[in-house]
């Protein structure tokens, strides 16, 4: 669109647009895009990552919400409410 305003003068290249959309995510979720998504979330560091997928086998968001109350209660048995 900048290109065919006269704002820049040539299109961009299909990577760059990829890498762009590629890399938006990442700034906005401050994560790269090969890490996991639950280390988004407040208190959440690679030991605890660890413990929770070694014993309730939960790799994303999804598998998290979809725990029971008593195993979400154990997950996070560790963390404070500071």
């Amino acid at each position: 669109m900048l290109a065919h305003a006269g704002h820049i003068s040539k299109m961009p290249l299909l990577f760059s647009l990829e890498n762009n959309m590629k890399l938006c995510p990442m700034i906005f979720q401050a994560l790269w895009e090969h890490k996991n998504p639950l280390l988004q979330l407040p208190h959440i560091d690679e030991d605890i990552l660890k413990y929770i997928n070694s014993k309730y086998h939960v790799k994303t968001l999804d598998k998290l919400v979809r725990l029971d109350e008593a195993d979400k209660k154990k997950c996070f048995l560790s963390l404070t409410e500071k």
